[in-house]
């Protein structure tokens, strides 16, 4: 089992993050029900969006 813990570390986030993670998962639904072969590209999906917008704001912080 994994060490890594699943809080978030701003928990402010959580309602974003939660309306991210709605809109990207909106995509991959079909007929109100998602395919399991497409429910960890999701997650993919939100890591690389996340990574993305980290990498914007350390950007933006360092100029």
């Amino acid at each position: 089992m994994s060490s890594r813990s699943k809080r978030l570390l701003v928990p402010e986030a959580k309602k974003e993050i939660d309306k991210m993670k709605f809109e990207i998962s909106d995509g991959v639904h079909h007929q109100g029900e998602a395919m399991c072969d497409i429910c960890g590209s999701v997650g993919g999906t939100i890591t690389r969006k996340l990574v993305e917008l980290g990498e914007e704001q350390l950007k933006r912080q360092n100029k």
